[in-house]
């Protein structure tokens, strides 16, 4: 997503924002929901009793993390809704104390702005807009209740109804727009536009105008929101590359991938391969993409949805079906080499298959123990929970390989994520 001027992205770990060449990163574990506006980003975690909310700004934390207990509560960069049950009540994120609603949004689910002081709720089908200590007004009336619905900057916002999609700007009334999967939605800063999925590609509406502006006809698209220029931009999912809609390519390396090291090179991260001796990116081209990856002598072997074999320059050499059916055969928990053929773990044992797509029956495997991780200094490796913890701050980061590489130590996590911890 984007916030301001700046590429981000948010994983287990925390928050990461993509600045130049490098990036800053802000530890913050076990999200699971996320407010996104144009100069921060707010997030929660779950914990035993209530959730732990914070604010994350493009320099650095922006509020300090306050704890609300109750069933649901709802994130935006300035205030939250706490959801007790009985009733939704809002709060100052930076002072804690209690904001006043309206009687029909504390019976209704009001949503925060995710840039500024302010709410959106739903009352039967009317929608309404309060702005920070203003007096709400009517956005417009909906046809149906929504199924989902994400407000934006500004208070623009956005409902997926059963049979058609509306939304609305900032400043302005209800405009009904072509179907978009709600959780693809990008709003621009200003609150006047959006960009998100449909069936058959990705559209740009101007709210105001109540029109799709364009269109690409491309199921590899997804929206990742607009930069400070308003420009949107797009991943390209086949390469990894975030772009213009006129293509225009700005940086890459977004391919989620398995990781596998082999001599010198380590394949996965950015779904390409990167040279351990220069530090450099080996292929120009990003044909990884697999939950599992195994080196063999003569190819790389990647689990999709089928088994890929691919030469050490990244040219595809052949595929076969993958013969394993998580409903009857249970989750495949890992996959490993013995000499010639695929092992695959799941919780009945451990089962041989040829690179064909052959299954060669029950196998007796004992896993080879792994390279011992590179000591880093000033980190420490928890070997309980295998995350790097920083000595001075505390910061844990989990990953699940490190090695050493021109000069800095590079780590990588289930997912592909490839970073450096310089000296």
């Amino acid at each position: 997503f984007c916030m301001g001027p700046q590429i981000a992205w948010i994983n287990f770990n925390g928050l990461f924002i993509l600045k130049n060449d490098c990036v800053e990163f802000q530890p913050f574990e076990n999200v699971d929901a996320l407010s996104i506006g144009p100069e921060s980003a707010t997030i929660r975690s779950p914990l035993e009793q209530g959730f732990r909310v914070q604010r994350l700004g493009l320099q650095d934390i922006v509020c300090a993390p306050r704890i609300f207990e109750g069933r649901d509560v709802q994130v935006g960069s300035h205030w939250v809704v706490v959801d007790t049950g009985a009733q939704r009540s809002a709060y100052d994120l930076d002072t804690g104390e209690e904001i006043a609603l309206p009687v029909g949004a504390q019976d209704a689910r009001p949503k925060p702005w995710p840039d500024a002081p302010g709410a959106v709720w739903v009352d039967g089908t009317n929608v309404y807009r309060m702005r920070d200590s203003e007096s709400p007004r009517l956005v417009g009336s909906l046809p149906a209740h929504p199924e989902e619905w994400i407000v934006g900057p500004q208070g623009s916002v956005f409902f997926a109804l059963a049979d058609s999609s509306w939304a609305a700007p900032g400043r302005g009334s209800l405009v009904e727009i072509e179907g978009i999967d709600p959780h693809t939605v990008r709003f621009s800063a200003d609150g006047t536009a959006l960009t998100g999925n449909t069936e058959n590609g990705v559209i740009h509406v101007d709210l105001l105008m109540g029109k799709m502006i364009r269109r690409l006809d491309n199921a590899h698209l997804t929206p990742v929101g607009f930069d400070s220029n308003g420009t949107a931009l797009l991943l390209q999912e086949s390469s990894g590359s975030i772009r213009t809609w006129n293509g225009k390519e700005l940086a890459h390396g977004f391919s989620p991938s398995a990781v596998v090291r082999h001599g010198d090179f380590l394949y996965g991260p950015g779904g390409t391969a990167w040279d351990l001796q220069t530090g450099k990116r080996a292929w120009n081209h990003a044909p990884l993409g697999g939950t599992h990856l195994i080196a063999f002598d003569d190819c790389l072997v990647q689990l999709t949805d089928r088994i890929e074999r691919l030469d050490y320059a990244g040219q595809p050499q052949g595929h076969a079906p993958f013969p394993f059916d998580e409903e009857i055969d249970g989750e495949v928990l890992d996959v490993y080499d013995q000499g010639s053929m695929l092992v695959v773990e799941t919780e009945d044992g451990f089962t041989g298959i040829d690179l064909q797509g052959k299954r060669l029956g029950p196998v007796d495997f004992e896993e080879q123990p792994s390279d011992p991780p590179v000591t880093i200094p000033g980190w420490t490796l928890d070997k309980e929970t295998l995350c790097l913890v920083q000595d001075s701050t505390g910061i844990s980061l989990a990953v699940d390989g490190t090695t050493q590489a021109h000069g800095s130590w590079w780590c990588w996590t289930e997912d592909g994520l490839l970073f450096a911890i310089r000296g």
